[in-house]
């Protein structure tokens, strides 16, 4: 999956060197967020989250599990993979949405 800017929340980064998140075994979700959510480093919970798109459309709050997830390592560089994720709307448009988190 392609991505451009990319933000890790500090407590991401703690529990992936604590062993709270076990990388190949944990489920990886990713949901939409309007222009109104603001990501920040201090985020530590889903509840953090705020302004997600809401179930309608095709689209289902919580967002959609990522399938296919696979880490490489080459070197000094980690590489998170993962099939892109789809969403078909149906009865209307999803969205408008600035953010996957």
């Amino acid at each position: 999956m392609a991505a451009g800017n990319w933000i890790v929340y500090s407590s991401f980064k703690k529990w992936m060197a604590d062993g709270t998140f076990d990388l190949d075994a944990n489920t990886f979700k990713i949901s939409l967020h309007t222009n109104t959510y603001t990501p920040a480093l201090t985020h530590t919970v889903a509840a953090d989250l705020t302004n997600e798109l809401t179930t309608a459309n095709g689209y289902t709050a919580g967002g959609a599990t990522l399938a296919s997830v696979t880490w490489t390592q080459a070197t000094t560089t980690t590489t998170f993979d993962a099939a892109d994720p789809t969403w078909t709307a149906s009865g209307g448009s999803i969205g408008p949405f600035r953010i996957g988190v």
